[in-house]
């Protein structure tokens, strides 16, 4: 079964980010349940030693962008949000909110707003915004590469990684591959 995460997965994974110093927390072609959601924003400020959050293709709202990028924890150094679709408001105020991280040294937002390819780079809370029309070959790249790999759009195929620092191995649960390294 590919798609949801099912809660069994989530309080795994839960459980092994708040047991010990996780650097990187990548959320990728997944569907969350509200609960879930809520659930995993709501272990992010406790984390020591995040790093890095990565959501590529996953179904939230604008809201729950929002709400993810407003329970980043301090001490964040990157940040990458892919493949949503957002009207220019939400883009603005998304691309607003990373700037407004404590500590964030990069953060990059690929999306589809108004109907057009739009990216944001912040470094050092400074944003740049190009609209990316003519790199459109780049978002249909992604799309083949996970039709190919089994993994539907934005709400089909799931998965969560999380990177530990003091981890040598690889969890990998079969269904939604959700998996830590």
């Amino acid at each position: 079964m590919r798609g949801a995460i099912t809660d069994d997965q989530l309080s795994a994974l839960l459980g092994q980010l708040q047991a010990g110093a996780v650097r990187e927390v990548s959320i990728r072609n997944a569907t969350l349940t509200p609960q879930q959601f809520d659930a995993l924003v709501g272990a992010l400020p406790s984390i020591t030693g995040l790093k890095e959050v990565s959501v590529r293709n996953v179904s939230l709202t604008p809201e729950q962008f929002s709400t993810l990028v407003g329970s980043l924890p301090a001490g964040l150094k990157e940040v990458s949000i892919r493949g949503v679709t957002l009207t220019q408001e939400q883009f603005d105020a998304l691309v607003g909110s990373l700037q407004a991280v404590p500590g964030i040294r990069e953060a990059e937002v690929k999306a589809v707003v108004d109907g057009q390819k739009v990216e944001a780079k912040i470094e050092n809370n400074q944003a740049k915004v190009e609209n990316e029309a003519e790199e459109a070959g780049e978002a249909a790249e992604e799309a083949a590469e996970a039709a190919a790999q089994g993994q539907g759009p934005a709400t089909g195929g799931g998965g969560a990684t999380t990177s530990s620092a003091g981890s040598e191995g690889s969890m990998v649960a079969p269904a939604g591959d959700l998996s830590m390294r």
